[in-house]
């Protein structure tokens, strides 16, 4: 029998099993954040070149370059090397 009785037991197997509960929330949570950023990026992207094309100018679409972002690091890179791509294109054009 628990030295500090029933009530304490019944604590620490609640505490247990919240802690294991916190555990399994927080990795799913991992999963379902990087895949909402990956989601994001690549519709960032598609609006980019869309409007990109309403305007009258060259889109690359589908925006290749984008499809395995997953930080916003990696998304603002990803940018930079379209509009670096996209000034070379306008310069052929001219």
């Amino acid at each position: 029998m628990d030295p500090e009785g029933p009530a304490s037991a019944r604590c620490r197997d609640s505490s247990r099993a919240l802690f294991s509960s916190l555990t399994v929330l927080q990795e799913s949570y991992k999963e379902v954040e990087d895949q909402d950023d990956e989601h994001l990026y690549r519709t960032l992207a598609w609006a980019r070149e869309l409007w990109i094309q309403g305007l009258g100018m060259p889109a690359m679409l589908p925006p290749s370059v984008e499809e395995e972002v997953k930080t916003a690091v990696g998304a603002a890179r990803a940018k930079q090397e379209r509009d670096v791509r996209g000034r070379h294109a306008d310069s052929r054009e001219i």
